[in-house]
């Protein structure tokens, strides 16, 4: 368990029992700053990183369809892509109302896992070192199981003075060591619940946030990347956009998809980081170094278990860091269409500043 997993232990601490392995690409920016924001979908027992430092796409190898070349980069031999079409990646469907002074929205995140369609808004404050506001807004259904607190206690639901008219509890109450988390119920079959952690972790505070909250916004975010050539038959389940919890390091962006079940043995993993982050990382990479379009990049090819596995880190492409890993069955198929480096090419980059990003990355 890393330093910053250890510093977090109270976010981790919301978590299932029963965590699916983490992504094998390592995302370095938050990293640095000890302030990565882990979250395990308590529904689905489901593991993944939510701190918004990059595009993170996953494809599963069963029923992938073959993923074309980029017009004018034929790959070998040549074929034509099945491209499928995607909605907006990623909608604000929850919006703060107010937030104590110096806080700001970081991150926010869909998430549609195992049938659930969770929104998550997060807030910091001096990047998060002086306090974390963590909104999830649980879609249509059932309330949620509350799940275990640090050291493996259970949560209880305690009374808690209702929100705009609407049944509420207490997770943990505000001073808690794992900070303050309030649910209700702000529709029929509706929950939400926010986690405060810092300055904010006071009764008046949260309620106050709470009561803030618009929902049923519908607002799709902007990306800094266009993706040409996916396959069908693909479903998005994560997306994130946002520079996350330590500010500073440049707006990012993510989205998954999974094709049948997501292994972490046999799949396709992407993420995109402001440039200049991952220098600490790559000091240590054990992969070759190598040159692709002009740009310094890292080539590592592994194989643990019989698992083949290839990774391609190409550096400061239009101001950000991109890494394309594939792995198992998905990797034997993308060598028709010019293997990682060829789905390397087909990733246009829009640069740094969002009025060039857009709201359709998959178009």
């Amino acid at each position: 368990m890393t330093d910053e997993i250890t510093d977090l232990k109270r976010r981790l601490a919301r978590i299932a029992d029963t965590p699916r392995q983490r992504p094998q690409i390592a995302i370095p920016p938050l990293a640095a700053r000890g302030r990565r924001k882990l979250r395990v979908r308590r529904t689905c027992a489901v593991a993944g990183s939510a701190a918004a430092v990059g595009l993170i796409l996953t494809l599963a190898a069963t029923g992938l369809p073959r993923i074309g070349a980029r017009p004018g980069r034929p790959a070998s031999p040549p074929s034509r892509p099945d491209t499928g079409t995607y909605p907006d990646p990623l909608v604000r469907r929850a919006i703060f109302g107010w937030l104590p002074k110096g806080y700001v929205t970081a991150t926010v995140m869909e998430d549609h896992q195992n049938g659930q369609h969770t929104f998550e808004a997060m807030a910091d404050l001096d990047g998060g070192r002086g306090g974390i506001i963590d909104l999830t807004d649980f879609g249509a259904g059932p309330e949620p199981i509350l799940g275990h607190l640090s050291g493996g206690r259970p949560a209880q639901p305690l009374p808690a003075t209702p929100v705009n008219g609407k049944p509420a509890h207490w997770i943990a109450q505000p001073g808690d060591k794992d900070g303050g988390r309030l649910r209700w119920q702000y529709g029929p079959h509706r929950w939400a619940e926010i986690s405060v952690l810092g300055s904010a972790d006071d009764t008046g505070t949260i309620h106050r946030i709470a009561k803030s909250i618009m929902f049923g916004a519908a607002q799709p975010v902007a990306f800094p990347f266009r993706i040409r050539g996916l396959p069908d038959g693909l479903t998005i389940y994560r997306s994130t956009a946002g520079p996350g919890l330590g500010r500073g390091a440049g707006e990012s962006a993510g989205v998954s998809f999974g094709a049948g079940a997501y292994s972490p043995n046999n799949g396709l993993e992407i993420s995109v980081n402001p440039a200049g982050l991952m220098k600490r990382q790559l000091a240590t990479d054990p992969g070759r170094r190598i040159t692709v379009g002009g740009h310094r990049a890292v080539d590592r090819r592994t194989t643990s278990g019989g698992v083949a596995r290839h990774t391609l880190i190409v550096l400061d492409v239009n101001g950000f860091d991109v890494t394309v890993q594939a792995s198992g069955q998905t990797l034997q198929r993308l060598q028709t269409t010019g293997g990682v480096t060829g789905l390397y090419q087909r990733i246009t980059v829009l640069g740094t500043a969002p009025s060039r990003w857009t709201t359709a990355p998959f178009a």
